[in-house]
């Protein structure tokens, strides 16, 4: 079994393998590490121009909310609630975020555009449980879990996502999907991503995902969980196709020949330039599925 490097990153602990799982993770090693380094900073260049390009309260127009899921645009908090998460992120975040939140900032991490190209297409427990895992800086996790409900509630009001009449909780945060108001869209270069499609070779032998999904945010780089290989299994095939970046870090267990034409979960760094969209691979695991 080939892990990760732990400097890549802390897998989390709802993470973990069956026995009978074909799964295969690449080595964080040397060269590979500068390789992942020069990927984000060109990443960051390419997506720059959206970045700047306006804040999320300028927004005016487009979609609010879909057929089957919830969305930031529903009125999923109240105001007194907001309020109340402006007080928490003044008393314990303010010190290491106070321009972090700031709306002439436009580097702003929590309000703007910047906020809104890192966390769409997350749901929104994903924003809450990176702020209790890591704020207060010095005493992450030491909040209440309404506490941090009520910090995102606010996070949600200074991006000028509308309040409604009943107040955030975390039984429903994973249900709520963080988007831009004209709806969901296609990831920005440098995300990490999950999706399922066939190994294959194109007719120069570079290993591809064909019939691939849509690449979807992932938490992790590391083993999907049973949840996620559940999902992936029932997962429909479509129509993209990525070339597979540095497979060859999988390690020498893992034997893509003995894999073509078989349906697999990969996750990796989507890397976007015309007529050449990789994955830079860090895991893939086999659905139990064929594509044939």
């Amino acid at each position: 079994m080939i892990h990760l490097n732990k400097a890549r990153e802390t897998p989390s602990t709802r993470n973990f393998l069956k026995p009978n799982d074909l799964v295969m993770l690449r080595q964080g090693v040397g060269r590979n590490m500068h390789t992942r380094l020069t990927i984000l900073m060109i990443s960051a260049v390419m997506v720059t121009g959206v970045l700047f390009g306006g804040t999320a309260e300028a927004q005016t127009t487009g979609a609010q909310t879909t057929g089957d899921y919830t969305t930031v645009w529903n009125g999923i908090y109240t105001p007194d609630q907001a309020l109340r998460g402006q007080d928490a992120f003044e008393l314990h975040c303010l010190r290491c975020h106070e321009t972090d939140i700031d709306a002439a900032n436009p580097d702003a991490r929590f309000r703007g555009h910047m906020f809104m190209e890192r966390w769409r297409e997350y749901d929104l427990v994903s924003l809450y449980d990176f702020i209790r895992l890591t704020m207060p800086r010095r005493d992450p996790g030491s909040l209440s879990d309404a506490t941090y409900v009520d910090i995102v509630a606010h996070v949600m009001m200074v991006n000028a996502f509308p309040p409604g009449p009943r107040e955030l909780d975390t039984e429903v945060l994973q249900s709520i999907q963080i988007e831009g108001k004209d709806g969901p869209m296609p990831l920005p270069s440098g995300a990490l991503v999950q999706l399922v499609g066939c190994l294959n070779q194109d007719v120069n032998g570079a290993w591809i995902i064909n019939k691939a999904s849509e690449p979807a945010r992932t938490n992790s780089s590391n083993r999907s969980t049973e949840e996620e290989m559940t999902a992936a299994g029932s997962k429909a095939l479509g129509n993209q196709r990525f070339r597979l970046q540095n497979i060859e870090f999988l390690g020498q267990e893992f034997e893509p020949e003995s894999k073509v034409g078989y349906k697999m979960q990969t996750k990796g760094y989507l890397i976007r330039q015309p007529n050449r969209e990789r994955i830079d691979i860090t895991a893939m695991e086999w659905t139990g599925a064929s594509c044939r």
